[in-house]
């Protein structure tokens, strides 16, 4: 009996210590948790960084072009998305070398994966992501989200023109949307932005 007293005072000295300990941390909560490098949301509606440091992401999105965040530059990412992808695909271009079984080449139809899947993610993270940002933080008859959505629309139809069924009308709403068929995409696209440019 006696040890089982002292075991319950030990757990509930524990207990209380423990409680002590974490709830004397909650002071500074904010202060430790904020990352002093990173920009705050209250920072980002100065100036209407909110809505316009997504327009730069998304125009290099639509064609990629420019520099990267590294310096290095997308011209990579340009060769792959336009060259090897699309163009050479389309026969714009053809390869000088022949044909081999051991390498792949777009232009003998053997499709390597990363090339194919460039531009459709290029255009969902560079495009669609930051478009979902703006529309996020703005009002239905903001000029800012007009803009982004003329934006998106130029993009899209190219992605649509490339890989047919895309995730368009429902995006961002979970994490698992239905394709929308191509025409679909088309007229949806067309209600979107004839309205915004008709008021401007």
């Amino acid at each position: 009996m006696k040890q089982l007293l002292k075991y319950t005072k030990f757990v509930n000295g524990a207990i209380l210590t423990g409680s002590l300990l974490f709830t004397s941390c909650t002071s500074q909560f904010e202060k430790w948790n904020i990352n002093p490098n990173e920009v705050t949301p209250d920072q980002m509606e100065q100036d209407n960084l909110n809505t316009g440091a997504y327009f730069t992401q998304m125009e290099k999105g639509v064609f990629i072009v420019g520099k990267g965040a590294d310096g290095v530059g997308l011209g990579g990412r340009y060769q792959i998305t336009e060259m090897l992808t699309g163009d050479i695909f389309a026969s714009y271009m053809a390869n000088i070398n022949t044909f081999s079984y051991t390498t792949y080449h777009n232009d003998h139809y053997a499709l390597y994966r990363d090339w194919y899947n460039a531009p459709f993610n290029d255009a969902f993270t560079n495009v669609m992501q930051p478009w979902k940002s703006i529309v996020d933080v703005t009002e239905e008859s903001s000029p800012a989200r007009a803009m982004a959505t003329v934006v998106k629309v130029l993009g899209m139809s190219r992605i649509t023109d490339m890989y047919g069924p895309i995730p368009y009308t429902r995006f961002g709403t979970s994490i698992q949307v239905p394709y929308d068929s191509q025409k679909d995409v088309y007229y949806r696209s067309s209600k979107n932005w004839i309205p915004p440019l008709r008021r401007w």
